[in-house]
């Protein structure tokens, strides 16, 4: 459901629309929200993951580094609708795909991170692959040599975090249709090397070197799952600035100041949140998103829950520019040390009338620590799918995700995206 509803919402995307008018070119049987047909699998996976990683909405597995849902659950939904599989089936597919992204994800390393790799992108082609293989009934072989075939594309840099641009709009996408590809070359029989995750020159060796983690791979296998690990963002921003924004939002709800009362603002955090999310004048909206000065300054001046308070013209404000002066950013010691499972902020403002306030939150409510009940998942879903579809559609979506779990095809929950997302 969250994927879904963050895919809907990112659909209407600038980004996501330059890629549906290239991917009208390949007609097939599987939605693209937005496009005015059904596109091949390779093509939906490709446009529905970069529209659901598209605003930085989508679910995220922290120690891992990793988006899995914007990667996995359109492979999945694609190959599916062409394929007419549902239920059970899929379900499972997507548990497997959650799986290989977060162990993947931890056996690279948050050093891997550091360094500039974006993990989503990384860890991401192995994830599509193993769950369209799940969904088709890959034997173990079929499975390697998809999993093999899907390494060859993993990439993906940071460059965005500083100059902006769209391409980290794209990475998930790219994932996801590379493991579409992947897995179905290895359904023709097309082979892969064994070794492409944890032997020699594979992506531990190339990607982490001696900082490689391969007990990471199968560590409490089948004894703890993935999908109940996964932060549901509450914020259109980066997941390390999730936290930030809650214990702003709520220092502002809890005494009631306006930002013009504000002398200085504190923000202590995670070395790779002070090096990699500090910057003070962000190009687009993309830096914006990850910009922790930015996005700090924007939920003094509104409610940062809605997401189009994220918009271009909040990049320009004057008010916000100027607050932006008033945040320093630390490490925080005991936030350093939870990260980056936790990915924790410890916040202290200090007035122009002396008074200072703190608020810390370790784990951000989302998290499988603090996690959303069903009815909030719901409400996000409804909050930015409604945005994007109007409210009727979005609740018709509502009823047809909770027949898909209770074991129905995926006909009617395709019947039901294709309608709700064609252009009006």
């Amino acid at each position: 459901m969250d994927t879904l509803g963050c895919a809907l919402y990112g659909g209407g995307q600038e980004w996501t629309q330059i890629l549906l008018k290239t991917a009208s070119k390949s007609p097939g049987r599987s939605t693209a929200f937005g496009a005015d047909q059904p596109l091949t699998a390779e093509a939906a996976a490709l446009c529905n993951g970069t529209a659901a990683h598209g605003f930085e909405l989508d679910d995220v597995l922290t120690d891992a580094l990793a988006h899995p849902g914007a990667v996995v659950v359109p492979a999945v939904l694609a190959v599916a609708e062409e394929e007419k599989i549902g239920g059970i089936n899929l379900l499972k597919a997507v548990v497997v795909g959650y799986e290989m992204m977060g162990r993947l994800g931890r056996a690279l390393g948050p050093q891997a991170s550091g360094r500039g790799w974006h993990l989503t992108c990384v860890a991401g082609p192995a994830a599509s692959a193993s769950a369209v293989g799940v969904l088709l009934g890959f034997n173990a072989e079929q499975l390697s040599n998809a999993v093999g075939i899907a390494c060859a594309s993993a990439a993906g840099n940071k460059a965005f975090s500083v100059t902006g641009g769209m391409v980290k709009r794209l990475h998930a996408g790219l994932a996801s249709r590379a493991g579409v590809l992947a897995a179905r070359l290895a359904e023709a029989g097309f082979t892969g090397p064994s070794g492409a995750i944890d032997g020699q020159y594979g992506l531990l060796d190339v990607i982490s070197g001696a900082q490689k983690r391969p007990e990471m791979l199968d560590a409490a296998l089948g004894e703890r799952f993935e999908v109940d690990r996964t932060m549901i963002k509450t914020y259109a921003c980066c997941a390390v600035l999730q936290t930030t924004l809650e214990a702003v939002t709520k220092l502002r709800r809890l005494h009631g100041f306006d930002a013009r009362a504000v002398k200085t603002m504190r923000v202590g955090s995670s070395e790779r949140a002070a090096s990699q999310n500090n910057e003070r004048a962000p190009a687009d909206l993309m830096a914006a998103q990850y910009s922790l000065p930015f996005c700090a300054s924007l939920a003094m001046r509104t409610d940062p829950i809605d997401p189009r308070a994220f918009s271009f013209q909040a990049i320009s404000d004057p008010n916000i520019k100027s607050f932006m002066d008033k945040i320093e950013m630390y490490v925080d010691d005991t936030m350093q040390a939870v990260y980056p499972r936790s990915m924790g902020a410890k916040v202290s403002i200090e007035l122009s009338d002396g008074r200072v306030m703190e608020q810390a939150i370790v784990d951000a409510h989302g998290t499988d620590v603090v996690p959303y009940s069903d009815a909030e998942l719901e409400v996000k879903f409804k909050r930015l799918a409604g945005l994007a579809i109007g409210d009727m559609a979005a609740e018709r979506l509502v009823i047809a995700i909770a027949d898909l779990k209770r074991g129905k095809g995926i006909a009617p929950l395709s019947a039901a995206l294709r309608t709700a997302s064609a252009p009006a």
